[in-house]
């Protein structure tokens, strides 16, 4: 269903995650050690970073961040946690659902009713499986353990972690590697839109279809990419995955209004093609190639 470009795929994601490492073009004023990204910029008032406080309240953020912003929805996370601890403990089995959806409304999440059912049955289900203790999800060390969790729901474990997938378990994995707090997970690479975006744009992968899942574009870009970054001696995924998502997040969405600077601070800007539009990805999980480019610099335009 993918092609995937090995050679181009090599060249231009090893630049994306060079210039990263090297903090250069964008991520010299752009990187997750400098508050960046939203999982280092909002943490909770009396969480110590990396502490197992804050491992669960991770695994409650990320849940969340499906059709949000991740920046927007940090920040209410990180007010709703220091507002209502309760939800993120194991009290979560004793507040009555509705309670839940109305909490989640007051602290500004739009998908509130979807998000309450989510966040009760995976802390339930958290409790129940790993003790509370999100970090014990990954204690193989491998994407073995997230395997094992899709494969608990496949076979009736429903309520087990709802809202969780590959993509989002494997940006779990990611972030408590980066606090310190687990070991590299190895095979995890969370492909969310930025990431599926750039590897379109960037003619890395081609698709035979033009209408396709973001779902299973994702479980195959995960795995492409992945294995190109072991091939390639970079041990951990985590600064490639960080590199794109602040790439697509900070400049990708800007190229066309600002393509000036997008031309001076992206690392692979003369090889885009330009970004595809994300509307029918939002709505209804899908990318639709036919509708082709978004975004093209006016000034890179063919005439």
């Amino acid at each position: 269903m993918f092609d995937f470009n090995k050679k181009r795929g090599k060249k231009l994601l090893i630049s994306i995650y060079e210039a990263y490492v090297n903090e250069e073009k964008l991520f010299q004023y752009r990187h997750s050690t400098n508050g960046s990204a939203p999982q280092n910029q909002y943490i909770p008032k009396g969480v110590k970073r990396g502490s197992s406080l804050h491992a669960v309240f991770l695994f409650f953020a990320v849940l969340l961040t499906y059709r949000s912003q991740s920046k927007v929805w940090f920040r209410q996370c990180k007010e709703l946690y220091e507002k209502r601890p309760f939800l993120f403990g194991p009290d979560i089995k004793n507040i009555p659902l509705e309670k839940v959806q109305k909490h989640l409304r007051e602290s500004g999440f739009i998908y509130h009713q979807a998000g309450g059912y989510r966040w009760k049955r995976s802390g339930e289900g958290l409790l129940k499986e790993f003790g509370g203790n999100p970090l014990a999800i990954f204690n193989s060390g491998s994407i073995r353990s997230i395997e094992n969790v899709l494969k608990k729901v496949k076979e009736g474990a429903n309520n087990l972690l709802p809202g969780y997938g590959p993509k989002l378990l494997s940006l779990l994995a990611m972030l408590y590697e980066e606090i310190g707090a687990i070991e590299h997970v190895k095979g995890s690479f969370p492909c969310d839109v930025h990431i599926q975006n750039q590897c379109l744009s960037l003619g890395i992968v081609k698709p035979n279809k033009e209408i396709f899942k973001n779902t299973s574009f994702a479980e195959f870009l995960r795995k492409e990419i992945s294995e190109l970054c072991y091939s390639n001696s970079i041990e951990t995924t985590l600064d490639l995955s960080h590199a794109m998502w602040i790439l697509g997040s900070e400049l990708c969405i800007y190229c066309r209004k600002k393509p000036r600077l997008a031309e001076y601070l992206c690392p692979v800007f003369g090889d885009c093609n330009g970004r595809i539009k994300t509307e029918l990805y939002y709505k209804k999980g899908r990318w639709n190639l036919e509708e082709k480019k978004e975004i093209l610099p006016l000034f890179r335009r063919k005439t």
